[in-house]
């Protein structure tokens, strides 16, 4: 056989073994580690809330101290440091998480009308019945009582991002995106002062949250998926510690973890 009929095939070959090394030494390597030394935020920035009208006042605060970020939020809606690059595409998020102060019951049942609109407190008629705040159902959940602690992944801002939020007043695990709304929710048992660990695993349109180890919360965000970005810690009316965050990069989505939209 003709050399020259060899060489194309090999040189495929050592190409496709090349391309192989190369993803292989990418996919588990540590992007990003915090050990939250005290008094040190560097890489963290604390997002301006916002509502229907634009920015507002700022809603919470966020220290570190020995091995932990402690973030306390004040007002709706989340209150929320974030960090990283948003150029990262396909990653695990890992951190330990600790509700320390729960955040205040809602102060009144949630009923459908409210949903429609949102408005601060102060337009409403005395005496009226309402929940509090919200905005357009497009944006469900963006103010909702219950959930205190939450994981942010793939933060571009707060309509392009996920979130996964923990409820130890409803006993939930939720997966949340910011024009999406509720993904996923899970019933999950969850006590305030207890410890978790929670890694959020994104590769294309496949999102998987485990808790402890176990996998939680398994789903294809196959229509308009948000596909890169940074990470984010967040409190909403509570008092949440953050440790060990870690983020390590996963292999490059393929067809089968990058799905198209499905109709």
């Amino acid at each position: 056989m003709c050399l020259t009929n060899l060489y194309l095939p090999v040189c495929l070959l050592i190409a496709a073994c090349l391309a192989v090394a190369t993803m292989s030494a990418q996919a588990g390597e540590l992007l990003y580690r915090d050990g939250f030394a005290e008094g040190d935020v560097t890489g963290w920035q604390l997002q301006p809330p916002i509502n229907a009208r634009g920015p507002i006042a700022a809603n919470g605060s966020g220290q570190t101290e020995a091995g932990a970020y402690v973030g306390t939020g004040t007002a709706a809606p989340w209150t929320i440091q974030t960090g990283g690059d948003a150029s990262w595409t396909d990653y695990t998020l890992s951190a330990e998480v600790t509700i320390r102060q729960p955040g205040p019951k809602a102060d009144y049942p949630i009923f459908d009308g409210e949903y429609d609109r949102y408005l601060p407190r102060e337009f409403y008629p005395p005496l009226c019945q309402h929940p509090g705040q919200f905005r357009y159902r497009y944006y469900a959940g963006e103010f909702d009582w219950g959930s205190e602690a939450a994981l942010y992944f793939r933060y571009q801002d707060r309509d392009a991002c996920y979130r996964v939020q923990l409820s130890s007043e409803y006993q939930e695990l939720i997966l949340w995106h910011g024009t999406g709304g509720y993904l996923q929710v899970v019933p999950c048992q969850l006590e305030p002062g207890r410890t978790y660990r929670v890694e959020v695993k994104a590769q294309g349109a496949h999102i998987q949250v485990a808790l402890d180890g176990a996998t939680k919360i398994d789903y294809w965000h196959t229509c308009l998926p948000t596909l890169s970005g940074g990470i984010g810690l967040a409190a909403y009316h509570s008092t949440v510690a953050f440790k060990q965050v870690r983020v390590t990069a996963l292999p490059t989505a393929t067809a089968a973890t990058a799905s198209p939209c499905i109709f």
